[in-house]
């Protein structure tokens, strides 16, 4: 799928934010999930869990996330959630894998695969946080205790100032 331009390619990320060493990889790369020990549903039985790792784990973090954001906005385009996924990524923050098979980074190692043409884009479950917007304030209420970024754009000047305050 990551040869077709529309589609959204997912790559993998592990619990210290490293890409997978065998995790997709180059320019077809949209954004990092995690994707490495995601305790997992398995067939044994209708209540058997174990961990899995894979790209095939780091999917799914990303589909839940669309479709959290589609039930709320049930005629978003393609283009709109691609959007949405990119503005709600933490961009630089993967780290090259912790095999040594390849890096994020420009490389002239000839024994070191250059995988820095992959955006580095990483999606937080962060993304859909809850906010209230009363006239002079912005309340946002995350639904865990993980620090996250907020970004607020002013489509106006103010009339009067404006006063962040961070707790």
């Amino acid at each position: 799928p990551a040869s077709t331009p529309a589609a959204l390619t997912v790559a993998a990320v592990d619990q210290s934010i490293a890409r997978w060493a065998y995790s997709n990889w180059g320019a077809c790369v949209d954004v990092f999930a995690p994707g490495v020990s995601i305790l997992s549903a398995v067939s044994t039985n209708d209540q058997s869990t174990a961990l899995k790792t894979g790209t095939s784990m780091a999917a799914p973090f990303v589909t839940g996330v669309v479709a959290t954001y589609l039930e709320q906005h049930p005629g978003a385009s393609p283009g709109e959630v691609q959007q949405l996924l990119y503005q709600g990524t933490v961009r630089g923050s993967v780290a090259d894998d912790s095999q040594g098979f390849g890096t994020m980074w420009p490389s002239m190692n000839p024994n070191l695969l250059d995988v820095s043409s992959t955006p580095n884009r990483l999606l937080t479950s962060n993304l859909m946080a809850q906010t209230v917007l009363v006239p002079g304030q912005l309340h946002v209420n995350a639904t865990n205790s993980q620090p996250h970024n907020v970004s607020v754009t002013l489509t106006q000047r103010p009339k009067s100032p404006v006063h962040v305050n961070i707790s």
